[in-house]
C-alpha cells in the first residue's frame, strides 16, 4: 500500500546531492599534481556531464519494484488508463467485468452486429467526399480525379469512359488525373491519364 500511498505526482528518484560531487570532484583534483590540476578538473567536468543523472541509482526501492510487480501479476486487479487524464487506474477484476457486462446488455445504446460496418462506411464516406470534391472543382471550371484501389473490378472513369481497373472517385492524392472544361461540364478537351 505504501507504492500506492505515494500519489499521482510522486517522483520516485532521489535528486543528487550536487554539494556532496563538488566536494568529492575536488578533493580528487586536490591530490593531483598543481599542474594538472586544471586538466583534471576539466576531465571530470566531462565524465560528469556524459553520464545520465538518473543512471546510477533507481527510482524505486527493491521492496517498492516487488510491491509493483506482485501488483501487476495479481489476476485481481485490473490496471487501466483513466479515459481524459494521464492517470492509471487499479480496479478489482469482477468488478469491472461485471460493470462492462451491464453496460454492454444496455440494448438501447448497444446492439450486436453480423458484421463489421467499417468498409461499407468508409466506402459511402469517400463517395460522398468525393462528389463534394467534384462539385466544387467543376465550379471553378477544372476536375481533378484521382482514383481508389480498393477493388480490381474494371470500372469505367466517369469522366472519359475510359476503363480503369479502380472502383470510384476520392479526394485526390499523389496521382492525380485532370479534366478541363470546354463549353460546357459535359465536355472534355483532355484526360491526362496516369
Amino acid at each position: 500500500m505504501k507504492v500506492l500511498g505515494l500519489g499521482l505526482n510522486s517522483n520516485c528518484t532521489p535528486e543528487s546531492d550536487v554539494r556532496k560531487i563538488v566536494c568529492v570532484a575536488e578533493n580528487a583534483v586536490s591530490r593531483v599534481v598543481v599542474a594538472q590540476q586544471d586538466e583534471a578538473r576539466t576531465r571530470i567536468v566531462n565524465a560528469l556531464s556524459t553520464l545520465h543523472p538518473h543512471a546510477s541509482t533507481p527510482a524505486l526501492t527493491s521492496e517498492k519494484r516487488k510491491a509493483g510487480k506482485s501488483i501487476y501479476k495479481n489476476a485481481d486487479i485490473a490496471i487501466l488508463h483513466a479515459d481524459k487524464v494521464k492517470v492509471t487506474v487499479l480496479l478489482d477484476t469482477t468488478a469491472y467485468i461485471e460493470k462492462i457486462e451491464s453496460l454492454i446488455k444496455d440494448r438501447c445504446t448497444y446492439a450486436r452486429m453480423d458484421k463489421d460496418p467499417t468498409a461499407k462506411v468508409q466506402q459511402q464516406l469517400q463517395k460522398l467526399l468525393a462528389d463534394v470534391f467534384i462539385q466544387f472543382t467543376r465550379s471553378i471550371g477544372v476536375l481533378i480525379i484521382d482514383y481508389c484501389a480498393t477493388t480490381d473490378m474494371p470500372r469505367p472513369c466517369t469522366v472519359c469512359q475510359k476503363s480503369t481497373s479502380l472502383e470510384f472517385p476520392c479526394v485526390p492524392s499523389s496521382t492525380l488525373r485532370v479534366h478541363h472544361f470546354t463549353s460546357s461540364p459535359a465536355t472534355f478537351t483532355s484526360c491526362l491519364l496516369r
